[in-house]
């Protein structure tokens, strides 16, 4: 695995463990507006809009509700 790839990955991972952790129930908008403010500045500017964007997963049971969940900071 590159650098570059291990790096992306890692970022992933922290996000996971940060979900994990703390559970919040938001709305789809709300939750990639929130994911993409928390995490943005893990991005350099280099880098494009796309590239910085996070896919969000979504499971079954929350595609019918279009609910997600992303870790909360305590708010």
């Amino acid at each position: 695995m590159s650098r570059k790839a291990r790096k992306r990955a890692e970022l992933y991972e922290k996000l996971y463990k940060d979900i994990r952790r703390n559970v919040k129930m938001y709305s789809k908008k709300e939750t990639a507006d929130l994911i993409k403010m928390k995490y943005s500045e893990l991005w350099t500017e280099k880098k494009s809009i796309k590239d910085r964007e996070i896919d969000i997963g979504e499971i079954q049971a929350d595609a019918r509700k279009e609910v997600y969940y992303i870790a909360a900071d305590g708010n």
